[in-house]
């Protein structure tokens, strides 16, 4: 019989169980080494042991390290939002989605190519007054326009 508070599994339980101990990959290491704010070790490691994360697990979640740290929450004010690694695992943040109006990283690097080639300075009225807000309003325009195309189709 199941129960979430006891140790008594059924036998469907038992083979889940026993399945994931076999697939079990201790990629805390290679989680450590990528996610950006180095607080915490111990709890970190005890977070990460606790899911028994398998090896495709892993890089799901090393992918999603790599996607927040393109996020502006975890870019401002020199990465003060970024949280700790405890935290981002028991909260299981990397099944968290980008919020409304975040670039990816492509969008990002096409839109400061964009205004590198294509614009000596600002062409928005009134100006942007960094490089950076040039290079978003950029990418939402263009991202405006693959909307416009798509729901002409």
């Amino acid at each position: 019989m199941c129960r979430t508070a006891s140790t008594a599994f059924c036998a469907g339980c038992v083979g889940t169980v026993g399945q994931q101990a076999m697939d079990y990959h201790d990629g805390f290491d290679e989680f450590w080494a990528v996610f950006p704010r180095k607080v915490g070790k111990d709890a970190a490691r005890r977070a990460f042991a606790k899911r028994r994360f398998t090896r495709e697990q892993v890089s799901r979640v090393m992918a999603s390290v790599e996607e927040h740290k393109t996020w502006a929450q975890w870019q401002e004010a020199g990465g003060r939002y970024i949280p700790h690694p405890a935290t981002f695992l028991n909260q299981a943040r990397w099944l968290d989605v980008a919020p409304a109006g975040q670039f990816d990283a492509h969008e990002l690097s096409t839109a400061a190519e964009i205004r590198r080639r294509v614009y000596s300075q600002c062409p928005h009225d009134p100006r942007c007054q960094r490089c950076d807000e040039c290079v978003r309003v950029i990418a939402s325009e263009r991202r405006q326009k693959a909307t416009a195309c798509k729901s002409n189709e």
